[in-house]
């Protein structure tokens, strides 16, 4: 909060500030130490038969923004990561680029990252 807080106190055209979070915390029962290996994790989780809850809690991540020009309809509770940045640089600097769909997915197993499953529908569900 200080260095935002300093970053805010200076003179000149108001600044875009983000702090955003890649994951959020590993459900209780599999966190483990949570140190990486090779891109492989320590605790061992099929994320495949994780119930809706856990993945909420997985998927729940810090993204806080601030940009003054960035309309406030922009900023909808189901936005995703992959598209902060796209509204930035679409509001701020003119770039021609496109929001993504707001989707969550999850890698099958450690052997196989670059296989993803789509769970939006899970993580949206109440």
């Amino acid at each position: 909060l200080k260095s935002v807080d300093a970053i805010l106190a200076r003179p000149g055209p108001a600044p875009i500030i983000i702090l955003q979070a890649d994951e959020g915390p590993w459900p209780e029962q599999y966190a483990g130490d949570e140190v990486m290996t090779v891109s492989r994790n320590v605790s061992k989780v099929d994320w495949t038969t994780l119930t809706p809850e856990l993945l909420r809690e997985k998927f729940s991540i810090l993204n806080a923004i601030y940009a003054p020009q960035l309309p406030a309809s922009d900023l909808t509770p189901d936005m995703t990561p992959v598209n902060t940045f796209r509204k930035v640089l679409r509001t701020y600097f003119n770039v021609p680029i496109e929001p993504l769909p707001d989707r969550h997915k999850i890698y099958v197993d450690d052997n196989h990252i670059y296989e993803f499953k789509d769970v939006t529908a899970q993580i949206r569900s109440r």
